[in-house]
């Protein structure tokens, strides 16, 4: 894992001897190994630093990444951090060089998310951590525990505008849990630790930032390491205030958020009261589809299962979530969200409480815990068994027919173009014959169709691009993925805009580090989500919304991993999806490209979308009278 390459070998040799050699010929001359034996005289693997020490603010920083158990860094080696970098194989740290900062923060999302534990990024002062921010969004809307080692320039040289000088707390200041800038490096292991716990304890990022001239320094250390805390428990009072209302309710419906961490509790009270239980948007592993009261998600694309769920319910306890407002817009014509209608929201995060709904009890509290305190509450309670009053089972059955595709032949057309629903339907067939397979979604309209078809029995299963919907997320947190997990088959959807901006870079990172993971990419040559508000909202005037597009498997090959097409045929989609997840095991990576319809589903952004008039004269003929949502179907006609 962190031997060098032949070539960094061979040129390190040569340097020594100050003798130069050009990349070809020291591959050529097969150059050995250098003898380093002499600067080490015992495996490193068997010392264990002491708890306090004096030693460099760079040895403190390390030290105390590996007392938090931080086994993995990404980033783009820079100047501003050579020096802990030298320290990290020998602290057990893997640096894993990757092709975009952007790239490395979504692995690290990923990572955390899968892991539980922070996923770490460092780079290069200015610029390397400028390209940080996009990610870093992305991750405090996913309230993944990321953290940013982010050195700046030196102290004796800020304020002149010297090389690559930038500001760089001030970038995250709305985007992280907690920051903090070392003004003194003898505070090093006790700052960095801190930023290692809030990540985990607040449940998103969090940024520690030092001048890049401090880390020689030498002062006196005692190395902090992790911090537990106690789950919270809301009062007796409160426990039996939910209860209560879960027994006088008649058609109660629970909801489980991304804050649920495990499903076991919230089983055991569905099946006491044979309640369904839904999921909150983009959550979908949340809940176990095996269990018969699985409904699916609510949000866009969602299952309408859950959504007829939750519009005949006088009570909805949602479990874990903040109840984010996009999650719960109306659905293909449904408007199921009823905001007088009774709600026990619970979460751990007291900030985020009855912010983006009218909750009648908010409860602060972690989403396990709570419902095993109103579980163990029951004991000794008589909850006659009572089929429920809402006809889950039958919404169920309803939802999963509407999803089989009727046309025949799947609807592909004369071209070989295949509706990108067919795909996913054809794509939830395979997964179903996995285990334990995780998916990671883009942002983007055929991306989004996904969540209609993804159902999970493991949780940290589904990896999105999130409520910030940056573009470019999949193959990057696919990737995170795997160096979370080293055997769960891992797939990632992107379309054939997104795939374009900067994650596929990654796949560079793949072949570099023999890492298996399966890309299916959309080929239907435009952007669909705002083709479709074009096609709706101004007259069908589509302005740089069509694509035009090398072979994208191509490029992939030129990446070194493998690179298919797909035309005409589900079952040849089918062939080789099982293939790429075969590949997989012997670290080797796959993008499937699947030539596809410009076939659309409900538009992504309705609640913010309207028809234009415009009043000057050059533009007045601009003016939309009334949004047509036939065009998507290749009809006529206006909404009614």
């Amino acid at each position: 894992m962190f031997a060098r390459s032949r070539f960094v070998s061979a040129f390190v040799q040569r340097v020594g001897s100050r003798s130069f050699l050009s990349t070809s010929s020291v591959y050529q001359r097969g150059l050995p190994e250098p003898d380093h034996s002499e600067h080490q005289t015992e495996d490193v693997a068997c010392i264990v630093n002491p708890d306090s020490a004096e030693c460099t603010a760079s040895e403190a920083l390390v030290e105390t990444l590996s007392r938090h158990g931080i086994e993995k860094v990404w980033g783009i080696v820079g100047s501003a951090f050579i020096d802990p970098l030298d320290l990290f194989q020998a602290a057990g740290i893997e640096f894993i060089d990757v092709q975009h900062e952007q790239n490395a923060v979504h692995m690290a999302d990923a990572y955390a998310k899968m892991t539980g534990k922070p996923g770490v990024v460092i780079g290069q002062n200015g610029p390397g951590i400028s390209n940080m921010v996009t990610g870093i969004a992305t991750a405090y809307l996913n309230h993944s525990p990321v953290v940013v080692i982010s050195p700046q320039s030196g102290s004796d040289s800020m304020g002149k505008l010297g090389f690559q000088e930038l500001a760089q707390l001030p970038m995250f200041n709305n985007i992280t849990k907690y920051q903090v800038h070392v003004e003194h490096a003898g505070r090093m292991s006790e700052l960095a630790s801190h930023a290692l716990n809030r990540a985990v304890a607040a449940g998103g990022p969090t940024q520690i930032n030092y001048s890049r001239n401090i880390l020689k320094e030498v002062h006196p250390f005692k190395f902090a390491g992790p911090r537990s805390l106690n789950p919270i428990v809301p009062d007796r009072f409160t426990i039996d205030e939910i209860t209560k209302q879960l027994l006088a309710a008649e058609r109660p419906v629970l909801l489980a958020g991304g804050g649920l961490q495990d499903a076991a509790e919230v089983r055991k009270l569905a099946e006491t009261f044979d309640i369904p239980v839904a999921t909150t948007y983009l959550h979908n592993d949340s809940y176990p589809k095996s269990d018969p009261r699985a409904v699916g998600s609510l949000g866009y694309m969602g299952s309408k299962a859950a959504m007829k769920c939750v519009q005949e319910s006088d009570l909805v306890v949602a479990i874990g979530t903040r109840i984010n407002p996009f999650g719960i817009t109306n659905q293909y014509g449904m408007q199921y969200w009823d905001n007088d209608r009774p709600l026990i929201q619970i979460d751990r995060n007291q900030a985020a409480l009855a912010v983006s709904c009218t909750p009648s009890l908010a409860v602060h509290g972690d989403a396990v815990a709570t419902i095993a305190a109103v579980n163990a509450s029951l004991e000794g309670v008589d909850v006659s068994p009572k089929p429920s009053k809402t006809n889950y089972a039958a919404y169920r059955a309803e939802w999963h027919a509407e999803r089989i595709p009727k046309a025949a032949n799947g609807g592909i057309d004369e071209q070989g173009n295949i509706p990108p629903k067919t795909v996913l339907h054809e794509f939830a067939s395979v997964l179903n014959d996995l285990k334990d397979p995780v998916v990671t979604t883009d942002i983007g309209h055929c991306c989004s169709q996904a969540l209609a078809y993804l159902d999970f029995d493991t949780p940290r299963s589904l990896l999105t691009a999130g409520t910030f919907g940056s573009c470019g997320t999949a193959i990057p947190m696919a990737i995170g993925a795997r160096f979370a997990d080293a055997d769960r088959p891992i797939f990632a959807l992107v379309g054939d805009g997104a795939v374009n901006m900067q994650g596929i870079n990654e796949l560079l990172t793949c072949y570099r580090n023999n890492l298996g993971i399966t890309v299916v990419v959309f080929r239907n040559g435009v952007w669909g989500a705002e083709l479709l508000n074009q096609l709706i909202w101004t007259d069908a005037r589509a302005v740089g919304t069509e694509i035009v597009n090398p072979p994208i498997s191509g490029i992939a090959r030129a990446f070194g991993v493998h690179g298919v097409t797909v035309s005409g045929s589900t079952s040849e989609f089918n062939k080789e999806l099982r293939k790429a997840a075969a590949r997989q095991a012997n670290g080797e990576t796959t993008l499937i490209e699947v030539t596809c319809t410009p076939e659309m589903g409900a538009p992504f952004r309705s609640d913010a979308m309207s028809c234009p008039t415009r009043y000057l004269p050059k533009f007045k003929h601009l003016s939309t009278e009334t949004a047509n949502y036939g065009r998507q179907f290749g009809q006529e006609f206006p909404q009614p």
